[in-house]
Formats: C-alpha cells, structure tokens, sequence
C-alpha cells in the first residue's frame, strides 16, 4: 500500500505559478506526439501552429478546490497538517452536522481532539478505514457549504 509520506517532495516556491502569464499567450505548452519523438515545449501562442483539421481540442475549466489546510490543537496548541478529501455522506451525522474525509499529520491525533482553523473547526471523531492517516471530522460552522469553508481555510 501507498504511504502518504511517499508522495511528499520538495517544491521550490519559484516554481508554483500564483499569477497568470503576461502575456497570457506567453503560457507554456507541453507537446507530446503520437510518435516517439521527445516532447517539446512550446508557448500557447504556438497552438494554432499545432492543430490539424480534424483536431479536438478540450478544453479544462475546472476550479482548483482549495483543500489543504493547517490547524492548531485547542489542548496543545500543537500544529495539524490536512487535507480534505470527501465529505463524509452516510457517517451516522446528526441532523445538520457536517462530516468530512480528511487526511492528518500531527502528534498524537485521538478521537475528541478539536482543531481550531480561525474561521472554522474540525472535531475528530474516529479514524476511517479508507487509508493511513485519515479522519471522520465534523465540521463547524454547520451552516454553510463544504466550498465555502474550504475557500476560507484552504491553502
């Protein structure tokens, strides 16, 4: 089985992209061949070039959900690592409480802990079977979506 340690690797800040290219068309592009000839890089200024009648070009809109998130223990103070991974449909919830999937990295995690996130808190109440390291939370405030407490706590 995969360790959630093993996916962990050095990433210099310089090489996150934070802001758009300017000039947008100044993006790079990798190209990757049907042949075996090796992948170029190219720009997006590039891409009417690239096309062929008969191409199909798809197209990713989708959002990046913020799902990362850093915690402090209200007994130790000690800092938690996590990442949402689901929310947890089914977990025998009370009526109007959220659960969450998460993955956590922390000292002594136990059943009953509560994180403080600043605008949000997560209150552990078993470890899921699904793989190492992850948590059934639940999740305060209760009152508004999943997105919207990811967009406030997210990294």
């Amino acid at each position: 089985m995969l360790r959630t340690s093993e996916l962990d690797y050095h990433l210099p800040e310089s090489a996150i992209a934070t802001l758009p290219a300017e000039p947008r068309d100044s993006a790079r592009l990798l190209v990757v061949g049907r042949s075996a000839s090796p992948p170029q890089h190219r720009t997006v200024r590039e891409l009417p070039s690239l096309l062929r009648s008969g191409d199909l070009l798809v197209m990713n809109t989708t959002r990046v959900l913020p799902a990362r998130f850093r915690g402090v223990r209200e007994d130790t103070g000690g800092r938690v690592d996590g990442l949402y991974l689901r929310t947890a449909a089914g977990e025998d919830a009370a009526p109007h409480e959220r659960r969450w999937i998460v993955l956590l990295r922390g000292k002594r995690l136990r059943d009953g802990v509560v994180l403080d996130l600043a605008s949000a808190s997560l209150r552990l109440l078993r470890r899921s079977g699904e793989e190492n390291g992850a948590w059934v939370v639940a999740v305060s405030p209760e009152s508004e979506s999943d997105d919207a407490t990811l967009g406030r706590i997210g990294l």
